[in-house]
């Protein structure tokens, strides 16, 4: 069964396409965390091998701590003009940003990324080049979500790196993406931010930071956020379709996985069941793998991490929550609530990490379970039930 692929290698098919806009929204939802008042960017690595995300990055100052800087160039008729001599002054923005690509790439989930391709809401400057370049990236998918389409002199210098180097660049135009709520939120902001701009160029006013903070979404609302756009990803199961979000104590994103087969294999094993033993085979319960089971499986270590699920895990989940050393679940929906195995898998994760450590997400805040875990209690101790 190896080489199988979960996506075929012809660019302009109709399959790869929803992978680059599923792929791009991840981007967008990325780009919202950016404090930058002018041009949020967000990006998404993705492993060439299995399709998975192996980084997810956005434009912010190191560490997002908040840096006073006056503006974006030193003069407004040369804005742009020498990107080196912009990047290197102290008063201005670029000096201190983290370019999006490069923390995609920082924030790595696997020791080497080489191979990987790229996506992101802009196209990538001489800065990003060099990561990208060193990382060993090999293809490039960019939008353009900014104001002003035309490329800037660092876009042009990374596109002959790029060409050097052999690194493909391919742009996904805006217009192909279906619109869903975090790219009109990411376009919106965009669009609100070049108003704000040429209200300042008129009245000649300069761009301090601090006059315009913008507050992202909490690191909450963006786990859950990533766990439910999962679930959009192109195949199979889409009526059952679940997501998941593991995130570090420092909030990085270590995995954003989605139930279904392992490697999109389905199609495969129903082709190979009926050419070698003739049988046909409409449902394949046997490979199909809950969201958080993949993200925890796939992953190195997990301990000491908080779990984003957008339903609430079944027994075998569960059972491979607590083995793992994940410290906190936080579910979207209660799912199949009253079904044995999700009634199991109260018990194993109440009593294995502590009924403060199961949360329910709700219109921004989570739900402590122990809220009402007397009453719960009280059905899970039910003479006849282990």
């Amino acid at each position: 069964m190896a080489g199988i692929e979960e996506q075929p290698p012809v660019d302009d098919s109709a399959k790869q396409r929803e992978w680059d806009e599923y792929y791009m929204k991840i981007a967008c939802l990325a780009a919202l965390r950016s404090k930058d008042p002018r041009t949020p960017v967000g990006a998404c690595i993705v492993d060439s091998e299995n399709e998975q995300i192996v980084g997810i990055g956005y434009n912010s100052m190191p560490k997002d701590e908040n840096f006073t800087w006056k503006g974006t160039s030193s003069t407004k008729k040369t804005s742009s003009l020498d990107p080196q001599e912009n990047a290197a002054n102290p008063e201005l923005k670029y000096a201190y940003v983290v370019h999006a690509a490069v923390n995609a790439i920082l924030n790595k989930t696997k020791e080497s990324i080489k191979g990987c391709t790229l996506y992101t809401t802009l196209h990538p400057d001489d800065d990003c080049a060099r990561a990208i370049v060193t990382a060993g990236i090999k293809k490039v998918v960019y939008c353009m979500y900014k104001r002003d389409k035309n490329l800037e002199v660092g876009m042009k210098i990374a596109d002959v790196f790029f060409d050097i180097k052999g690194v493909k660049l391919r742009k996904l135009p805006e217009a192909s993406l279906k619109v869903c709520e975090y790219v009109k939120e990411l376009q919106n902001r965009i669009d609100v931010g070049g108003k704000n701009k040429s209200s300042e160029e008129q009245s000649g006013e300069e761009e301090p930071s601090v006059d315009r903070k913008i507050e992202p979404a909490s690191w909450e609302k963006f786990f859950m956020s990533m766990a439910k756009l999962s679930q959009e990803r192109p195949g199979d199961f889409k009526n059952k379709a679940v997501g998941a979000c593991i995130a570090s104590p420092d909030n990085q994103i270590m995995a954003v996985t989605y139930s279904g087969e392992p490697d999109g294999i389905e199609d495969e094993v129903k082709r190979l069941a009926k050419e070698r033993h003739d049988l046909t085979l409409t449902k394949i319960p046997e490979f199909y793998t809950h969201a958080e089971y993949r993200a925890i499986v796939g992953k190195p270590s997990v301990r000491g991490y908080t779990l984003y699920v957008t339903s609430y895990p079944c027994n075998v989940c569960a059972k491979v929550i607590v083995e793992s050393g994940i410290k906190e679940v936080v579910h979207y929906k209660n799912g199949d609530w009253n079904d044995d195995r999700c009634y199991s898998s109260r018990k194993i994760l109440t009593t294995c990490l502590g009924p403060s450590n199961i949360r329910k997400y709700g219109n921004g805040d989570s739900i402590n379970e122990s809220q009402d875990e007397a009453s719960r209690s009280i059905a899970i101790e039910e003479p006849g039930h282990t």
